[in-house]
């Protein structure tokens, strides 16, 4: 993005940031870094976030309730509203206090807000938290914020196939990070990689349980898991038990080489927006198996540079078949390849953010 003197104070807030291990934490640092190249950015999230010199960030407390995937800042009213007073324009990357706060503040002082869905909440909770006599009521209440929060916005930033009228769709194309893949691990055996958070509904078990099933001798596939969450014990014993041969990489904001070295890259996950992992995946050269949720069926074109799936008996078939055929692996990774740009996922974003989605 273009280097110039700062002259729009630009106002980020997100309810999680790195340290946190999701996709959305490192969305809304990196695109508050890039665009501090343009404008004065004040970036508001949680406290403890290992953020550049070139952005004013002010750190709140987290609440003392939440799950291990699901965390909380405190409500903090006076400073959000002084946050959004001060800035021309206030971008939210969450629906947690912080960012609905922020777009109340933005609304009543009649500044420009740009919400970005990146998650269903609905189903969010419905798999982050777990089923008591309140879930209904937790699940309505939930998507009424969502309705609140879509008419609080001045614009709402979604991925393509989200259901709603007066969304605008951003499409993002892979980036390019890497040559193809190796058609091995240099000793005949075929890694499958899998990169983000490991919980409920991300589905790893699932993935433990194709490899089984796609290698029940397991002589051929290896499952190399990089990230962390509330299932990865759970996941990791899962594969002890049936004995699928599993590397724990603990998650990193840079997942680059983990992934590179791999030869098949396998999204499980039952609900997706983005899915900046798969698109991370794409950009590393790796032959793609992807759920087809969210907005991968945008990129992953089955058979021609991955190959989709829809239902957990699907997944095995797929595996032993990509896991015995060298010349698939080769060809689809040359399509990810040919499929990716030169533009990264947070220059994708810093434009959208100032009214740039496309």
């Amino acid at each position: 993005m273009e280097d110039r003197r700062a002259t729009e104070r630009l106002l980020i807030v997100s309810d999680t940031l790195p340290p946190d291990p999701n996709g959305i934490a490192l969305i809304a640092l990196h695109t508050a870094e890039l665009l501090s190249r343009r404008a004065d950015v004040h970036l508001v999230g949680p406290v403890g976030a290992h953020v550049p010199p070139s952005v004013r960030y002010s750190g709140v407390r987290r609440l003392p309730i939440g799950t291990p995937d699901l965390h909380l800042p405190r409500p903090a009213m006076r400073l959000i509203a002084d946050a959004v007073a001060a800035a021309d324009r206030v971008v939210v990357h969450t629906l947690g206090p912080l960012g609905c706060l922020a777009l109340r503040d933005a609304r009543r002082m009649c500044k420009h807000s740009t919400l970005f869905r990146h998650n269903d909440y609905p189903s969010l909770l419905r798999y982050g938290l777990p089923r008591t006599p309140i879930t209904p009521l937790v699940n309505r209440i939930a998507e009424r914020l969502e309705r609140w929060a879509d008419g609080a916005a001045t614009r709402v930033v979604a991925p393509w196939g989200t259901p709603r009228d007066g969304y605008e769709v951003l499409h993002l194309d892979p980036p390019r990070y890497a040559s193809a893949a190796p058609a091995t691990n240099g000793n005949g055996h075929v890694t499958v990689a899998y990169h983000g958070r490991v919980s409920r509904e991300k589905a790893v078990d699932a993935t433990v349980r194709a490899i089984n099933a796609a290698d029940p001798q397991h002589r051929r596939l290896r499952f190399r898991i990089v990230g962390d969450g509330s299932q990865l014990s759970a996941t990791l014993y899962l594969a002890e038990s049936l004995g699928v041969p599993v590397e724990h990489v603990p998650w990193c904001d840079e997942p680059r080489a983990a992934l590179s070295s791999a030869q098949i890259y396998v999204t499980a996950s039952r609900i997706e927006t983005f899915s900046m992992t798969t698109l991370e995946a794409i950009g590393c050269g790796l032959p793609i198996i992807a759920r087809s949720v969210g907005q991968i069926a945008s990129y992953v074109r089955h058979d021609v540079n991955g190959l989709l799936f829809d239902s957990d008996e699907q997944l095995a078939p797929l595996l032993a078949t990509l896991a015995g055929d060298a010349g698939a692996r080769q060809r689809l990774a040359a399509e990810a390849q040919a499929s990716s740009t030169d533009r990264t996922l947070w220059d994708q974003f810093a434009e959208a953010s100032l009214g740039a989605a496309h």
